[in-house]
């Protein structure tokens, strides 16, 4: 007996968990009516994508979108609810796979899947609902506790449907940013065999989520600076994080310098303004006095080609 073919429209972001979950979904046979893409994305990410994308196709949206010739449509917010071209797209396949998309999906487009919208979501709900669950799970120190991904049903409100497969995906001491990145996107990918085929052939039934635990996940475009309200433990879980590859926002009281490498806790807070040097700054955290080292000029490409090589040796 012959399994069914199912057709999707993907809604998400260039990530690699969305290419797993588009190469494995399209390897098991199924098809995708369109793929849904933010307007706007960042140029930094899109580069990256299509860089990996020529090392390792297969942790590659673009590279997935190329190969098996899927529609791509950048979307703005107002779209999903206005453009009637997208209801057609969601009606003609029946089912919405989303992974990391930004917006809101109506309840019209929820109603037209007929119940077959499902997100997949980077923490162990109802832990961390919201647009910025590994950022905010790092920074409470419950990374290893709330790592995963789940599989919900979409409804309204963010991140609070049903329940229907999850796989829990810790961040191990001693393990980066780049290496959990790729964890999730790997359980993404096991997901569609695990979650999504056996959900709409009606094998699960999910389950409603329960209070969750924590607060909503804070958006992302400041959760990473450190400044004098973050804790020396802080500061060492972001930029051990992202080892020497990537640089952080460091906020002194007038503006904003990008460090790496490793925090050095000088000693208790001295009250003392920051002193910036040329390769070093010092200044007041929250319970420590540290010392950052900054983030030389020219080092940019330099950094990009360090974070390429380590998603392309992550992504064996």
């Amino acid at each position: 007996m012959n399994a069914p073919v199912y057709r999707a429209v993907v809604a998400g972001v260039p990530s690699t968990m969305t290419a797993r979950l588009l190469w494995r979904w399209l390897e098991a046979g199924h098809q995708v009516t369109e793929l849904w893409m933010p307007a706007g994305l960042d140029r930094g990410m899109l580069r990256r994508e299509r860089q990996l994308g020529f090392f390792r196709p297969g942790w590659s949206v673009a590279a997935a979108a190329k190969r098996f010739s899927i529609p791509v449509r950048h979307v703005e917010r107002e779209d999903l609810a206005k453009d009637e071209s997208l209801a057609e797209s969601v009606e003609r396949s029946g089912l919405i796979l989303s992974c990391m998309f930004p917006y809101r999906v109506p309840s019209h487009l929820l109603t037209l899947a007929g119940g077959r919208a499902l997100n997949l979501h980077p923490a162990m709900l109802p832990a961390w609902r919201g647009s910025a669950p590994m950022i905010s799970m790092v920074r409470a120190g419950r990374a290893a506790l709330d790592g995963g991904v789940t599989l919900h049903v979409m409804v309204d409100r963010f991140d609070a449907g049903a329940i229907v497969a999850a796989v829990p995906v810790p961040l191990d001491p001693g393990k980066d940013w780049i290496w959990w990145a790729q964890a999730l996107s790997r359980a993404s990918g096991d997901l569609v065999r695990e979650g999504v085929e056996p959900f709409l052939r009606g094998e699960i039934d999910p389950r409603p989520q329960p209070a969750s635990p924590t607060p909503y996940a804070l958006r992302a475009n400041a959760q990473f600076a450190i400044d004098k309200t973050t804790s020396y433990d802080q500061a060492e879980r972001h930029l051990s994080l992202f080892g020497g590859h990537a640089s952080r926002d460091l906020r002194t009281d007038d503006r904003t310098i990008r460090v790496l490498g490793r925090a050095r806790s000088l000693g208790p807070p001295t009250g003392e303004p920051p002193r910036i040097g040329p390769f070093f700054v010092a200044m007041d955290l929250a319970d420590a006095r540290c010392r950052f080292r900054r983030r030389l000029p020219g080092a940019s490409r330099r950094l990009r080609l360090k974070r390429l090589l380590r998603w392309v040796i992550a992504a064996y």
